[in-house]
């Protein structure tokens, strides 16, 4: 038996072709009920309507703003995207997360210009399971819900990720010492760009706050190439991951 071979551009194509076909054939149930036909139905989506939530992470030194809690719907949500390949969910979670990231601007002193949207950066591992950064995709959905509503919005993965175990099922001190050091400024920024970024409204995002260590080590990388995060927003927020704002 011969060895296994690379997929080229052209199978590459062909499993993205069938992806998208069967995001149009096969009947979707409800994330949060499980009713037939709709991505998340009208019940459902209502109980993912709540205020938005800004509080101190455990790990960190600025608040977070949140679309929600990581419970019920939104967790489903969540997950489902992540660990299910549910791509028809992305479109919602971008929505929460351009909600989490109007929240942060409006407590923005001073916004204006650019806003960059950096999400927190992804290991090889994940992108492979994940067909890239899950992040960065709900980052591009929220940015063209924002460049609708007139605001300058663009997406940039900035960092970089050395190996690091898994984060899940991990204490609040064992996550920060799992990723302290891991990130990076990516290499091929230059000065000139890192400058230009410097200048603009940068947020950092990440899908869920747990104790903060993941953002606040994402933070310093970006830190340590003269660029300082304006704000913090993410989809969710675990229970109990710090103190409430509001």
């Amino acid at each position: 038996m011969g060895a296994p071979r690379a997929r080229g551009p052209v199978t590459a194509w062909a499993a993205a072709a069938a992806d998208e076909l069967a995001e149009l054939v096969i009947p979707r149930a409800c994330v949060g009920c499980g009713a037939d036909t709709v991505s998340v139905c009208g019940h459902c989506l209502t109980g993912m309507a709540t205020e938005t939530i800004t509080a101190l992470p455990r790990y960190g030194t600025a608040a977070v703003t949140a679309a929600g809690s990581y419970t019920g719907v939104l967790r489903a949500a969540l997950v489902a995207f992540k660990e299910s390949g549910r791509k028809d969910l992305a479109p919602l979670l971008g929505l929460q997360l351009a909600r989490a990231i109007i929240t942060c601007l409006q407590e923005i002193p001073t916004p204006g210009g650019l806003v960059l949207l950096v999400p927190v950066p992804a290991t090889p591992k994940a992108r492979r399971a994940r067909d890239g950064n899950h992040v960065a995709q709900l980052c591009e959905e929220a940015a063209q819900l924002l460049a609708a509503d007139r605001l300058r919005v663009h997406t940039a993965e900035l960092l970089t990720v050395r190996r690091h175990r898994d984060q899940v099922g991990f204490g609040a001190r064992s996550r920060r010492r799992n990723v302290r050091g891991s990130h990076a400024l990516d290499t091929r920024l230059t000065p000139r760009a890192r400058h230009a970024v410097s200048q603009t409204t940068t947020i950092l995002i990440d899908d869920i706050c747990t104790t903060g260590a993941t953002l606040a080590e994402s933070a310093r990388a970006l830190r340590t190439g003269g660029i300082l995060p304006c704000g913090t927003a993410v989809i969710a927020l675990a229970p109990g991951s710090g103190s409430l704002e509001r």
